[in-house]
């Protein structure tokens, strides 16, 4: 990456890789094992983060202690990020970085 790009700039530019390449091995879902039911604890708390329209350093703190307990970025919780993700209006900076952060994990468990 090159050294001019801003913080921001190079968070921006991650968060679409990853989601780029994780749109990608979902495309191919054969590809994944199959998976657990989503957990309504999940469901529950991205519709309660998802209420203001503003995801902040404190809702990026309460998604990390939802998603990451088990060490691993599943399948149907990377796909509740990303909707997350787009339904609202505002990002804390705090949030991008957690985000971006479970979309890699994800896209490396994976194999992508």
């Amino acid at each position: 990456m090159r050294a001019g790009l801003s913080r921001g700039r190079r968070l921006h530019l991650i968060k679409h890789v990853a989601s780029f390449a994780l749109k990608r091995r979902l495309a191919s879902s054969a590809a994944f094992p199959a998976e657990p039911m989503m957990t309504s604890a999940l469901l529950a708390l991205a519709d309660d983060l998802a209420a203001d329209r503003f995801l902040s350093a404190d809702d990026a703190l309460r998604m990390r202690k939802e998603i990451f307990p088990d060490g691993v970025v599943s399948r149907q919780e990377a796909e509740v990020l990303m909707a997350l993700d787009s339904r609202v209006g505002e990002r804390n900076p705090a949030w991008v970085a957690a985000f971006v952060e479970a979309l890699v994990d994800h896209a490396l468990h994976c194999g992508i």
